[in-house]
């Protein structure tokens, strides 16, 4: 009896796990990555500056490179998220066929209200174990996400230096020898 009450109290531990693992996999799908270039573009005619096409480019194949991340991340997301849903499917079932033995040996012990006592304690203690794994597990999650967050604030860093490289060009092409040339041959063709 033991040994099934222990098998049973693995299990739960192993499905409460599986449950949550497959439901942040089910929320960390990426649909869409919500940036349109054409929007930036209007917005830079309408405020009467030049959108480079260059630096057009650079944001498509950023953009394009999302998506492929995205697409490829997904992609896994949903492989091991049918791996666990298929675990969680043999655990759920072992978890029956265990259940089943425990409600049979159950019925060839005599009924007392101490043994009854004891099989709800023991029924609360399993159900307790199986939150505290899923504790455990949350708090695993809170500390990726605490090192996903010191990721983000290198990455937003980075993008700021980029982008500031990106400012001081467009505004330093004034002082560009080439630029200058194109843009007076450019006014004198058309005073011609």
């Amino acid at each position: 009896m033991d040994a099934i009450e222990n098998e049973i109290s693995i299990l739960n531990d192993e499905n409460y796990v599986l449950v949550y693992e497959i439901n942040k996999l089910q929320n960390s799908v990426i649909n869409d990555f919500a940036f349109d270039i054409n929007k930036v573009d209007k917005i830079f005619r309408e405020c009467n500056i030049h959108f480079s096409n260059q630096l057009k480019k650079n944001y498509e194949d950023l953009l394009d490179f999302n998506k492929k991340i995205s697409t490829e991340r997904n992609k896994l997301i949903k492989e091991v998220l049918e791996a666990k849903e298929n675990e969680l499917f043999q655990v759920k079932e072992k978890l029956k066929d265990f259940n089943y033995q425990r409600e049979h040996l159950l019925n060839f012990i005599q009924d007392t209200d101490t043994f009854r006592k004891f099989k709800e304690y023991q029924k609360e203690l399993i159900d307790l174990q199986g939150q505290l794994q899923l504790v455990k597990e949350k708090i695993k999650q809170i500390d990726k996400i605490l090192e996903k967050e010191k990721v983000i604030v290198a990455l937003e860093k980075e993008k700021e230096i980029i982008t500031d490289k990106i400012k001081y060009l467009f505004n330093n092409t004034e002082n560009n020898s080439r630029y200058t040339d194109i843009k007076k041959n450019f006014i004198l063709f058309t005073k011609i």
